[in-house]
């Protein structure tokens, strides 16, 4: 394995897939390719909308989404992995399907992500069309759910006290 491409979307499973991606990468020696993707600026007829307004948020987010990057991969580089980012503009599967083969991916990362019954009924999983269409093996990080010690129980906290 030579080659791992990692999706992104900075959501809460980004620190795990990052983690993931970056201890394979040492493990192989492999090349790391991180990207994120931002749907297709919306284009406006003008309504009484600010369009310049709208597009400049969306420059911004680019912007922020491209700086987010740029300290990942600056942390990677001192954990001695070499990586690339990009910020892409499409549909995320498209995007990724397209990266993964310009790249000759052998594994691609991403997060898991609950959206809700509802919406994936009705939206699909860009994971599951992933898994279904990728050139290469897919490996699907979980969320990690928060560890929550319990509350220690008074008999145990007295004894504690004591001791």
């Amino acid at each position: 394995m030579k080659r791992i491409l990692t999706a992104i979307d900075f959501s809460d499973v980004t620190d795990e897939v990052i983690h993931t991606a970056t201890k394979l990468a040492q493990q192989f020696g492999a090349r790391l390719r991180i990207l994120h993707t931002e749907l297709p600026h919306p284009v406006f007829l003008s309504y009484g909308i600010e369009v310049t307004a709208v597009q400049d948020d969306y420059a911004e987010r680019l912007q922020q989404d491209a700086r987010k990057l740029e300290m990942i991969q600056e942390h990677l580089a001192h954990c001695g992995v070499q990586a690339e980012c990009s910020v892409l503009t499409g549909s995320t599967l498209l995007c990724i399907l397209d990266q993964a083969r310009s790249f000759a991916a052998d594994l691609i990362v991403v997060g898991t992500h609950s959206h809700g019954t509802l919406r994936h009924l009705f939206l699909g999983s860009v994971r599951e069309d992933l898994i279904a269409r990728a050139p290469c093996p897919v490996l699907v990080v979980p969320r990690l759910k928060s560890v929550v010690e319990p509350a220690p129980a008074p008999e145990r906290e007295a004894a504690e006290a004591m001791a």
